[in-house]
Parts: C-alpha cells; structure tokens; sequence
C-alpha cells in the first residue's frame, strides 16, 4: 500500500495512489481527487502537480513490485 500526502483544504491528508479514478480541475491552483467508491478530496495544489505526484508514486511502487 503506498499512501501519498496531498495538501486539502482542511489540511494534509493521504490518499492510496492506486484509488484515485480521476483529478479535476476546479480552480488555476487547486483541484478535486475522485477516489473509488465516489470520496472526492479537495487538494490546495494545481492539477498538474498532482498528477505528477500521483504518478511518481505508482512507478515508484511499479517498480518496487518488479524487484520482488
């Protein structure tokens, strides 16, 4: 399980890597994770920038499972 931490508006949070569907978004530097299950979390960051962590995250983890 890999957990990464996302800045909401409420304050940090962490979200599984591998549950976020889809990333909305809603303003120039803020954006909405749509989680499985219908959760949506409200992040304090631009789109893009999610993205990439998110990303970064599941290859870390991809290659992670390679080496085992």
């Amino acid at each position: 399980m890999l957990l990464v931490e996302m800045k909401a508006l409420s304050g940090a949070c962490f979200v599984r890597a591998e549950h976020v569907l889809a990333i909305t978004q809603t303003e120039p530097t803020k954006c909405s994770l749509v989680m499985v299950g219908g959760t949506v979390v409200s992040c304090v960051a631009p789109v893009r920038d999610v993205a990439a962590r998110l990303e970064k995250a599941l290859a870390a983890e991809a290659e992670t499972k390679e080496g085992s």
